[in-house]
């Protein structure tokens, strides 16, 4: 039987590396859902206190859907109203 010392030198840290790349994808994933947002709002100049604040309210989801709903509403208003586009 293999100590717990053998067994992390037979892994390694790839697994560590795994979960970093995993949480990296995720943050990124809600920084570009937040940037995006923002620009559909359309604030030209958009300031990164603005995506920085839509950034926490979507990590923060049982408050930030609360605060965002009148925003996302206006975000599917506006698909459903496009022409040749649907909003499910």
């Amino acid at each position: 039987m293999m100590s717990d010392e053998a067994t992390l030198e037979a892994i390694g840290y790839w697994p560590n590396l795994v979960g970093m790349g995993v949480a990296a994808a995720y943050v990124a994933s809600f920084w570009t859902a937040a940037t995006t947002l923002v620009r559909f709002e359309g604030r030209t100049g958009q300031s990164d206190g603005k995506v920085a604040g839509t950034f926490v309210l979507l990590l923060y989801w049982i408050i930030g859907a609360w605060l965002l709903r009148p925003r996302l509403m206006k975000l599917k208003a506006a698909l459903t109203a496009a022409p040749g586009t649907s909003a499910a």
